[in-house]
């Protein structure tokens, strides 16, 4: 996050070189001048913006942002330096004891939040599996007040998005990166050719960024509605095969919550597993562990498959 924020500080520098350039042009009678300063205005410093978060995001992507050091500030600042105390109704109340209680209620707030914290250390010390890890990050999510369950659903995020890239094979990387580069690129022409006036050009654009990324999102619900369809014939019963999963990452998640808060009420993994020397992609609400062995439904020669539970398949024999 440091590095984050001392790269933020380069969209002074088309704000700076702009009005300088403005001072100048109209300082000197430089026409010139001063219409490249109102250019540097209007159009770099929002394309300056625009890539900052591109370059924030594809740091997220890579495992190299780190949220860990917002958390605890935002948990010093809840506890240390906030003395907002709303009152609701309009009954009277004696300013001292209101005070009194006020700071006992604070002072509660923030040692159930210690006493979270070092139990949350006290469990990292201690070695634990891949899904013990998931479900209590999400459990604490669920559990945190305020801009503290937001902070850590990022964290989440990020950590399940470095880990997807760290394990995606070269290609992937690159076509990965090539879609990303578009829709950033997409997006300036949008910007531009609407401070242009050129709104043909802006809509077209549009149309390509957001078409893009619909596209992308009914890809990926149509090969999970697939993966997770449960209706098995006895003919994929049949054909059933041993896997070893090789990598699961979250895909999608759905959650509730407001501007101060959030709870994530589902969440479904992307599961990479090895049989038969491929490798097929599932879809879960259930977390695997790395090297866990599960039951497999190829779906026709795709390389899309269904993780079954063995009771399933036993409770289909006994049906027959």
């Amino acid at each position: 996050m440091k590095k984050l924020r001392l790269m933020s500080l380069i969209v002074l520098v088309p704000i700076i070189l702009g009005i300088v350039m403005l001072i100048i042009g109209s300082n000197t009678g430089n026409s010139a001048v001063a219409h490249a300063g109102s250019m540097v205005l209007s159009f770099g410093v929002p394309i300056t913006m625009v890539i900052l978060v591109a370059v924030g995001i594809v740091l997220m992507m890579t495992g190299k942002l780190n949220l860990s050091d917002v958390r605890a500030k935002s948990s010093d600042s809840q506890c240390d330096g906030d003395d907002e105390y709303e009152e609701e109704g309009e009954e009277e109340y004696d300013t001292a004891e209101y005070e009194n209680h006020a700071d006992e209620t604070r002072d509660e707030d923030c040692d159930v939040e210690a006493r979270d914290e070092e139990e949350r250390d006290d469990k990292i010390d201690a070695p634990k599996s891949g899904a013990q890890r998931e479900y209590e990050e999400i459990a604490e999510i669920n559990s945190s007040r305020g801009y503290a369950s937001k902070i850590r659903e990022a964290q989440y995020m990020t950590r399940h998005a470095a880990e997807n890239y760290r394990n995606t094979p070269q290609k992937g990387k690159v076509l990965g990166f090539l879609l990303f580069g578009f829709l950033i690129t997409d997006f300036i022409m949008i910007i531009v050719f609407g401070m242009l006036g050129i709104f043909v050009g802006a809509i077209v654009c549009f149309c390509l960024f957001g078409g893009t990324i619909l596209i992308a999102i009914a890809v990926t619900v149509i090969m999970q509605k697939i993966s997770m369809r449960k209706r098995l014939t006895d003919e994929e019963i049949d054909n059933a095969i041993d896997g070893k999963v090789r990598l699961c990452t979250m895909s999608s998640s759905t959650s509730t919550g407001g501007e101060r808060y959030t709870r994530i009420t589902s969440v479904v993994y992307k599961v990479i597993v090895a049989a038969n020397d491929r490798e097929y992609t599932a879809y879960s609400k259930k977390f695997y562990e790395a090297g866990d062995t599960v039951k497999l439904v190829t779906r026709g020669n795709k390389r899309i498959a269904t993780i079954v539970d063995p009771e399933e398949l036993e409770d289909s024999d006994d049906e027959e």
